[in-house]
């Protein structure tokens, strides 16, 4: 057997005279990790077939059999075949026999097995990423709500359209999903197939021959084959050295060299069937063990990718899931701001209807306390009057003394010429004391008059004081009411110039109150100057008794502009009853319309949780509202009912006038014959003219203490302007400041949505990084595999190699042994151990 190795892959024994020509071609460096052995396999033998660089060895002694100048025949034949370098070998191991498929290859798919880093680091960066992007949402979508409320609508249409956006996004990777889904299926069926197919292989090695038997067979065979041909070379040979010391060849001889030949000849060509066959084998087993290798390899990279496929679809409808819980969660906010701004606007409207009824009801009540302090100056008046009048009265009764004086000297000297006077005198002078009687009389009606005017001041300042407690009341209202505005104007800043645009409307309306209060008085003044020029006018009558037709004309003038003044009082009256009754109208409307509002309030509270506790406490503080409403317009009834009672007793305070008129006038005609016996009484006259002189004073010093109090009830109300001007002052400095902290949280939330900005373009920036690096990871697979199909080209060529070696072994021996039958046949020597 010729045994061939890596430093000799042609080894032919020749005789020492035979010139040989060897061609040899150095390897290259990379190719000697690259060669390929062949073990044959027989028993205990072993033999190896080990194509590499030519070369001599030192232990052979016989030469290399040169390569043939011309081809043979069979060469001809066989052109297919091209000789190549030595540097591409092949090395082909014998496959082991208890090659076997774990059983660990066919079985279940995990998770945790298909799983890679690579892919967790992308699947958290994309949801730390994601929830970034959701935090970012929701913190620019707070800040946008507490800066302002009027956009809040405005800015949760574009998320809900980029949740539509989104919607329509996972919608078609839930579509892709689902084609990934049935693709992992199909590879599933594939890959059991694969494995069904493969456990058959291993299951059945008794039933039918493999080809690893097939290939030790042929193997067996060859060595076989090449052992008979070993044979036949050497039978040829004793054949040739005999012929060399026998140089005449009889006819047998050369029949039996001829057919030791065509033995030999025979032996080569079922030789390189054999080899061929094995060659066959070989190539078929490395086909199919690559194959085998392949579509392990695939198989694992498919569960892998099916894996993986099912882990993103899990995510994906986790995400489509969270991106749903989402949308509606934004959605119900969105419902819950619109309902929030209601509700704002509704309260913002409620307040400025109650502060607007406040204020009427301030202005009626500042109406009512001039109206009372013009009635005080009334009241004034009247005790100067009655003063004027008793000073008056007391020079009259002097003067009167003096006549009488002067009457008793004339009657002294004219008693007995006047006796017949006498009985008219005294019915005269009965006259005179019934008139005196009916003086007295209305003095003691004067003076409860007075009383009564009194008590009436007294129940002025009374009302006086609970008007002003319920000022005090209003003013703390006014300040409850304008925290809840202060409140309202920090949740909604737009509308601080509208407060302040209402705030400065009432504040004209009060000065447009006051200067109409101003004109009232003015009118009153004028209407007490025409009751003093009454007075002096009814004196004037006192004194010109004589002149009783004039004075009477003037005053049945004066009684007629009395009656216009009464008809004008109840005009008045008239007009205060129509304002009584539509501020009661007024009053249940808003009440009503209060009730409605807060009823409305109710119903769209009602699906709101959160904000129960708040509305429950507004709703309180409305129904104390309303109650305030309710005992105000009590108050304001009774107010109506006690002006329709002054209505009434001015009316019969002129009709007392015009019973006083009247009865003045029968006393100017009674007034002559009563002085004659007015001397009579003057010392009574002036002990109650001292004691309603003193009643006046008293009355002076009642009025000066009333005037006092008005006066400190006038700086009061004063100091609670001023008060209500400081808050109002401090309200807008508030205002200011909030609107200043305002633009800070601006400021602040502008510079945080710049922040988050950044942190997105950085985590957009490591998405990509980590996107290359998956490319990179790619590209690296890649340039794997293609090495693998470079180092198969290049086994191939090692196989390609071997064939055109075999091939030139075959026309080298073919060309030596064949081809010209007179060629003189040298002896070969074997070598030895072959």
């Amino acid at each position: 057997l010729v045994r061939l190795k890596m430093s000799s892959p042609i080894h032919v024994h020749v005789q020492d005279n035979t010139p040989l020509h060897v061609h040899v071609k150095k390897p290259k460096k990379g190719e000697i990790s690259k060669q390929s052995t062949l073990h044959l396999k027989s028993g205990n033998d072993r033999h190896s077939v080990r194509p590499g660089p030519r070369g001599r060895r030192k232990d052979i002694s016989g030469p290399w059999v040169p390569a043939p100048g011309k081809t043979s025949t069979r060469d001809k034949v066989n052109k297919n075949y091209k000789w190549e370098s030595g540097g591409s070998q092949l090395e082909v191991n014998q496959p082991r026999l208890d090659l076997k498929i774990h059983p660990s290859d066919s079985a279940p798919l995990r998770a945790s097995d298909l799983s890679t880093e690579e892919d967790n680091r992308l699947r958290q960066h994309l949801s730390e990423y994601e929830q970034k992007i959701d935090n970012l949402m929701a913190e620019v979508g707070t800040l946008k709500n507490e800066a302002e409320m009027k956009k809040i609508e405005q800015e949760l249409e574009e998320p809900i359209q980029a949740l539509e956006t989104r919607e329509k996004a996972l919608q078609y990777m839930a579509k892709e999903c689902e084609e990934t889904e049935k693709e992992n299926l199909r590879l599933r069926k594939s890959v059991d197939k694969l494995n069904d197919s493969l456990n058959l292989h291993t299951h059945k090695p008794d039933e039918v021959p493999t080809k690893q038997d097939l290939l030790l067979r042929k193997l067996v065979e060859v060595e076989v084959i090449g052992v008979e041909a070993a044979k036949q070379v050497a039978a040829l040979r004793d054949v040739v050295n005999r012929l060399k010391y026998e140089k005449r060849l009889s006819h047998s001889e050369v029949n039996l060299v001829a057919k030791h030949r065509e033995l030999l000849l025979q032996k080569f060509d079922e030789f390189e069937a054999s080899n061929r066959a094995t060659r066959r084998l070989l190539q078929t087993e490395h086909k199919t063990l690559s194959d085998v290798q392949r579509l392990e390899e695939q198989r694992d990279i498919l569960m892998r990718k099916m894996a993986d496929t099912d882990s993103e679809i899990l995510h994906l409808r986790s995400e489509v899931i969270q991106k749903k819980t989402d949308a509606e969660q934004l959605e119900a906010q969105v419902h819950e701001e619109k309902n929030h701004a209601r509700t704002l606007n509704e309260l913002n409207k409620s307040v400025d209807a109650t502060r607007a009824h406040l204020q009427r009801e301030l202005r009626a009540k500042e109406m009512e306390n001039n109206r009372l302090h013009v009635q005080l100056k009334s009241i004034e008046r009247d005790t100067d009057a009655i003063r004027h009048e008793a000073q008056e009265m007391t020079g009259a009764a002097r003067q009167e003394r003096e006549a009488v004086t002067r009457e008793k000297e004339v009657l002294k000297k004219a008693t007995r010429a006047q006796k017949s006077r006498a009985d008219k005198a005294e019915e005269a002078l009965k006259i005179t004391e019934s008139r005196l009687d009916d003086r007295e009389r209305k003095l003691d009606e004067a003076r409860s008059q007075a009383d009564a005017w009194r008590e009436r001041y007294q129940r002025a300042n009374e009302e006086k004081i609970v008007l002003d407690d319920h000022v005090n009341s209003l003013s703390k209202k006014n300040n409850d009411l304008e925290s809840t505005i202060r409140t309202n104007e920090i949740l909604s800043k737009s509308k601080g110039d509208d407060m302040r645009q209402r705030i400065e409307q009432l504040t004209s309306e009060n000065h447009t109150y006051r200067s109409n209060a101003e004109r009232s008085k003015n009118e009153m003044m004028v209407a007490e100057e025409r009751a003093r020029i009454a007075q002096k006018e009814v004196a004037g009558l006192k004194a010109d008794a004589r002149q009783q037709d004039s004075v009477i004309a003037d005053l049945r003038g004066q009684l007629r502009k009395a009656k216009n003044e009464a008809e004008e009082a109840l005009l008045t009256a008239e007009r205060v009853e129509r304002n009584s009754r539509r501020m009661r109208e007024d009053g249940s409307s808003e009440i009503e319309r209060v009730k409605e509002q807060m009823l409305d309030r109710m119903k769209d509270l009602q699906p709101l949780p959160e904000l129960l506790k708040e509305t429950e406490m507004k709703l309180q503080d409305t129904q104390e509202k309303l109650h305030v409403f309710e005992q105000r317009s009590a108050d304001q009834t009774k107010v109506i009912a006690d002006m329709t009672n002054k209505a009434e007793d001015y009316l019969n305070e002129t009709a007392m006038l015009r019973q006083r008129i009247a009865a003045l006038s029968d006393e100017n005609r009674a007034l002559e014959a009563r002085m004659d016996i007015m001397h009579v009484k003057l010392d009574d006259r002036d002990t109650r003219v001292k004691e309603s002189v003193m009643d006046t004073v008293n009355k002076d010093e009642r009025i000066q203490i009333l005037q006092l109090k008005v006066e400190e009830l006038t700086h009061e109300r004063n100091s609670l302007k001023r008060q209500l001007e400081a808050a109002v002052a401090d309200h807008r400095k508030t205002v200011t400041a909030q609107s200043e902290k305002a633009t800070i949280r601006d400021q602040a939330a502008q510079s945080r949505i710049v922040d988050l900005e950044t942190q997105i373009t950085r985590l957009k920036t490591d998405v990509a990084s980590v996107k290359r690096q998956k490319e990179d990871a790619d590209r690296r697979n890649q340039s794997k595999l293609q090495d693998i199909r470079d180092r198969l080209e290049q086994s191939e060529s090692t196989n390609r190699s071997m064939r055109n070696y075999v091939n030139f072994l075959k026309t080298s021996y073919n060309n030596v042994f064949g081809g010209d039958t007179s060629l003189t046949l040298t002896p070969v020597r074997v070598r030895p151990g072959a």
